[in-house]
């Protein structure tokens, strides 16, 4: 009797089961570690999980490491403008601070170079063009504006254009004085930040 329903369990036969399906383990790993990228394990999580989902890619099901390669390029557009927006301002007042220092370093050698002059010549001298020699370093500020030399009485000063490497702006500033509290004395600004 074909087409007939069967009307007992007597009359139903063995049904064979289906074979296990099996799962890439390694897709949901990938997913895991690039969930956890995100956070509890930032950076490594994330590394691990692309790694691993490119390899997962390879053996079928594909799900999970689509997803996880899906997620890790979402989560990369969002957190590469934050790292760039967060990182930017730090690296930025980090090179003004390494300006501002190497002006300083500039201008105390400028001084001690001025107050072997004193020595020699028994006077401060005008510019800084009569006290430094062929091959001497330059005297100019982290920003490359040449330092300016300024006699007020018995005490001398070095100063910088500042950041905008304009003078007579708000920004310019003491680098240096003989003797070494003279500018703090006289209350000039002695920082370049």
């Amino acid at each position: 009797m074909t087409g007939v329903p069967p009307t007992s369990p007597d009359q139903v036969g063995a049904i064979a089961p289906l074979p296990a399906e099996r799962g890439n383990t390694l897709g949901l790993v990938a997913f895991i570690l690039v969930l956890c990228g995100f956070t509890c394990i930032p950076g490594l999580g994330l590394v691990a999980g692309v790694i691993c989902a490119i390899v997962a890619l390879r053996r079928p099901p594909r799900g999970f490491a689509i997803a996880a390669l899906s997620v890790a390029a979402l989560g990369g557009c969002l957190v590469i403008p934050l790292l760039l927006a967060l990182l930017l301002p730090a690296l930025g007042r980090a090179r003004m601070q390494a300006r501002a220092s190497l002006t300083t370093a500039v201008a105390v050698q400028t001084t001690a170079v001025a107050e072997a002059f004193r020595r020699d010549n028994g006077r401060w001298p005008k510019d800084m063009n009569e006290c430094v020699t062929a091959g001497s370093p330059s005297r100019q500020d982290g920003w490359g504006v040449p330092l300016e030399v300024r006699i007020e009485g018995d005490e001398l000063f070095i100063w910088s254009a500042g950041r905008d490497e304009r003078w007579g702006t708000g920004d310019d500033f003491c680098a240096a004085s003989s003797p070494p509290d003279a500018a703090a004395r006289r209350g000039y600004a002695e920082s370049g930040l």
